[in-house]
């Protein structure tokens, strides 16, 4: 049977905002082939070759100290340091040639989800504002354009809605099985982001299956929760041989001992020497760590909530601030529970040392931010216009054009900004 005519527009809607997703930060990124700049990228594309080549490791380089790279194991092999997650996804992309392709997929992926949630629980009105604004935080741009981790978390936050959204519907277990997934492989991509993405989803799913006895799709979606976590020890066992210990703990351990979670400065001194570059480039990452004691997280607040604001309702879109707090005021139920994981991941990096300004810590928050932005200004143009139910969408079109031609020179900016990081 055909769609209704109103799940077409939909589908229009989130493919649109897909294709015009990936074509933009193709454009800001310079192309599928772009080089990696920072040195967890740098690590990222290292593990995508390795997986795609059916490799976890490679022989251990000698001299190792001659071969020391931030984020990577040279002693006792080479191999980077991080879950596994992320690289098995871009494996694919390095294996023919564009190991930006998978980034880029995953960001039209991010869209497309956008508008469909957004047009379930508001408008496909709303939800064009919503993608147009999320792509004119143009401080987030130079972190989407990019091999970082976060384009995969960014999109399994959004997946994860869907399906929990879809299962509430229905009650199908696919949904279950698929939330499921996408909690898994966020966790061996990101384990500190799904714990905050998951403790509000767990608290939902769990009350629903005890109202509906819903046990046999719970024990279901647990199994693949488990099936994703195995990859864990299958990595620590293949890299290190040992079940146990993890690359990561073992990177640590060799050459940054105080980059652990939690308060204070571990003067545990490393196993492993770093050349002499590394070594102070290492200086400010520790001199944060020192810093980051519970006496100072009012100040740790303030910095970080100031960054953010900049990288998404800085400059010109201070306009945003008005329709923002209206959206939070209007979002409903479901705007009001995303808000709360953005709070919960927020909160969850209060408890890591990071520099403020590194705020890809919380890009998969930034759909959420646009969302309740788009919620307020879609309000606020309907009354603005004399429009008495939602904003009709040829309007929302012409607003969203409106935002992009403004927004398009920052946009510039950050093309300009990544051109210049991989020279």
């Amino acid at each position: 049977p055909a769609l209704p005519p109103s799940m077409r527009l939909r589908g229009a809607v989130a493919v649109a905002a897909a294709a015009f997703t990936m074509a933009l930060t193709v454009w800001v990124w310079g192309g599928l082939r772009a080089p990696a700049v920072v040195d967890d990228e740098a690590a990222y594309v290292l593990q995508a070759d390795l997986f795609a080549h059916g490799r976890w490791t490679r022989p251990s380089p000698s001299p190792s100290l001659s071969f020391t790279q931030p984020a990577v194991l040279v002693t006792p092999v080479l191999a980077p340091k991080m879950p596994p997650g992320h690289a098995l996804l871009l494996a694919p992309g390095a294996l023919i040639g564009l190991p930006g392709l998978i980034p880029v997929l995953l960001s039209g992926a991010t869209a497309a989800l956008l508008v469909l949630l957004v047009c379930e629980v508001q408008s496909p009105a709303v939800a064009v504002l919503t993608v147009i604004v999320w792509l004119t935080f143009a401080g987030q741009m130079r972190w989407r354009a990019s091999y970082f981790s976060e384009i995969t978390t960014g999109m399994l936050w959004l997946l994860g809605w869907w399906a929990l959204l879809r299962w509430r519907q229905t009650r199908r277990t696919g949904w279950l099985l698929l939330l499921a997934m996408a909690i898994g492989w966020g966790a061996i991509t990101r384990p500190l982001t799904m714990l905050a993405f998951a403790l509000p989803i767990g608290i939902v799913v769990l009350r629903d299956v005890i109202r509906g006895k819903h046990w046999r799709q719970l024990a279901g979606a647990m199994a693949i929760g488990v099936a994703c976590l195995a990859l864990l020890p299958i990595q620590n066992y293949e890299v290190l041989g040992n079940w146990r210990e993890s690359p990561l703990a073992l990177y640590t351990s060799q050459y940054m001992p105080f980059d652990r979670i939690g308060f204070g400065f571990d003067s545990t001194p490393p196993s492993l020497g770093l050349p002499v570059d590394l070594q102070a480039a290492q200086l400010p990452i520790m001199a944060r760590h020192r810093e980051h004691q519970p006496s100072a997280l009012p100040r740790v607040l303030a910095t970080r909530l100031w960054e953010l604001r900049m990288s998404t309702v800085g400059g010109w879109r201070v306009l945003w601030i008005p329709a923002l707090i209206v959206g939070i005021v209007i979002v409903g139920v479901s705007g009001w529970f995303a808000i709360a994981s953005v709070l919960t991941l927020y909160l969850a990096y209060l408890l890591y040392a990071h520099e403020p300004h590194w705020t890809v810590y919380y890009l998969e928050a930034t759909p959420v931010v646009a969302f309740v932005c788009a919620t307020g200004l879609a309000w606020l143009l309907a009354r603005a216009t004399a429009v008495r139910r939602e904003l009709p969408l040829a309007t929302a079109a012409l607003a969203a054009l409106a935002i992009l031609a403004i927004g398009w020179r920052e946009l510039y900016t950050a093309r300009t900004f990544r051109a210049g990081a991989q020279k």
